[in-house]
């Protein structure tokens, strides 16, 4: 299922980052505008994936605050999530070069896609 949900991530990406680029409006309003972009393309799976809601969030090696940040995420990035421990997701994203980074963020940085 994961390599689905890559590929999910993959098409729906750009929309994102589209809509993102046009947008001047404020940050809660482009949450409740993104999560529901993937209606717009027909086929898609959301359910193991999610979007970042801030910008500059701390991808971390374990679920802790005081674990080791290995990356930094901006608003609108797509993410696989692949498990879940209390409050943290264990997400995975690809690089433009197609290195893979698996990591835990904090849930309160992610929102859900809204599916019909």
């Amino acid at each position: 299922m994961p390599q689905i949900n890559s590929i999910s991530a993959n098409l729906i990406t750009p929309t994102v980052e589209s809509y993102l680029l046009e947008s001047d409006r404020a940050d809660r309003e482009k949450v409740k505008d993104i999560s529901v972009l993937p209606r717009k393309i027909e086929g898609i799976d959301t359910s193991g994936l999610r979007f970042i809601t801030g910008n500059n969030v701390r991808l971390r090696a374990d679920a802790s605050t005081n674990s080791e940040i290995l990356d930094e995420m901006i608003f609108g990035q797509v993410v696989t999530v692949h498990s879940k421990n209390k409050n943290w997701i264990e997400i995975s994203y690809k690089y433009e070069n197609g290195t893979e980074m698996h990591c835990w963020v904090f849930t309160r940085y992610s929102s859900r896609f809204v599916n019909q």
